[in-house]
């Protein structure tokens, strides 16, 4: 049972937003912030009238839709034996999947009654041009393009993003459980190249846990919280939090804002993650210990500064890119990587 809610913040400025809300690492609703928008109007006063908004602004492009059956209540995840998703996707005109929201708002897939729709992740420049003029985000700059999610009563199941977040709501109600990014261990995440939407998604139903299946969920549980969204609410998420999402109405939308503070001239680091699963997963447990050492070290400076004692000419590699320095960096390792496929090809040559 989660009993802990996440802060709230009305009247927020960009100024303590980047001062106070994002160094704190920390979900925090943010009340009111979007709710003089206009898409935000015109969802308080009716479905009909939202979606005839959006309609207005349809570019008449073709989203990935998911259909879950009446019978998943609303989920979207694997079937029981992880063989396959329990939703099926396919392509669709916006206008006509906002028709047929409109067309079965007197259904709820939590009562059987319908299937659970939603289109994900629609950039609004693409799909809805005009919308970013009229709706302005006050607590980012112009580089972060806002995307569209639009379904009924539905669930996306406990996942992570690898970006900042803020989270608008503007029809119906959301409601986010977050729990912080050290509960990978009690969260019992699903397979990682075989996910419903990207990211690993947690196997633990958080409305109905299986507490005899995933027994550390508890501590996941005991730190977790909840945030409940009205039209105009936002939601701030940080970087790596895990949130399931329960959405409410018979045409919920919602517009997020995603973006990364890292340099961008890097490499993502999924990249260091698989290569580690081919040089580091399989060593004995001596050599993964000494390799643990030599990350936390240099990478995640958990000592302090390991350069500290060296001029700074000698930092080299280990030391603070320029640009030029990063180009260089990166040629290195895709070298290396040329090396390995390389020799990955001799090796498989050599088989026939």
């Amino acid at each position: 049972m989660i009993s802990k809610t996440t802060p709230v913040i009305e009247g927020i400025t960009p100024q303590r937003f980047r001062s106070e809300v994002m160094p704190s690492n920390r979900p925090v609703v943010l009340r009111g912030l979007v709710r003089d928008w206009p898409i935000v109007q015109h969802a308080l006063q009716s479905p009909e009238s939202v979606a005839a908004y959006l309609k207005r602004l349809d570019a008449g492009m073709e989203a990935e839709a998911m259909i879950s059956p009446p019978e998943e209540r609303g989920n979207f995840t694997y079937k029981p034996d992880l063989s396959s998703f329990n939703f099926r996707k396919f392509r669709q005109k916006v206008g006509f999947s906002l028709d047929w929201l409109i067309a079965h708002k007197h259904m709820r897939p939590q009562d059987q009654t319908c299937e659970a729709a939603a289109m994900q992740a629609m950039p609004a420049d693409q799909y809805f041009p005009g919308f970013m003029a009229e709706h302005p985000m006050p607590l980012l700059g112009e580089g972060a393009v806002p995307r569209f999610w639009i379904g009924n009563a539905a669930r996306v199941q406990t996942h992570y993003d690898i970006m900042y977040n803020i989270a608008c709501n503007v029809s119906g109600q959301r409601t986010f459980t977050l729990f912080p990014p050290d509960q990978l261990k009690n969260l019992y995440p699903g397979p990682f190249d075989f996910t419903p939407a990207g990211t690993p998604i947690s196997m633990v139903d958080v409305e109905d846990p299986d507490y005899d299946r995933y027994p550390l969920y508890t501590q996941a549980e005991a730190v977790a919280e909840v945030a409940v969204l009205q039209p105009g609410d936002a939601l701030y998420v940080p970087y790596f939090w895990w949130h399931n999402v329960r959405s409410e109405g018979p045409l919920n939308i919602l517009v997020n804002y995603w973006w990364n503070e890292a340099r961008d001239d890097g490499m993502s680091a999924y990249h260091a993650f698989y290569t580690a699963l081919v040089s580091l997963r399989h060593m004995p447990d001596d050599q993964r210990d000494a390799w643990r050492n030599v990350f936390d070290h240099y990478i995640f400076r958990r000592h302090g500064d390991p350069l500290a004692h060296l001029p700074v000419r000698n930092h080299g590699i280990l030391g603070e890119q320029s640009a030029g320095g990063m180009l260089r960096l990166k040629a290195f390792v895709l070298d290396m990587m040329r090396q390995t496929a390389a020799e990955f090809n001799a090796f498989m040559d050599a088989r026939k």
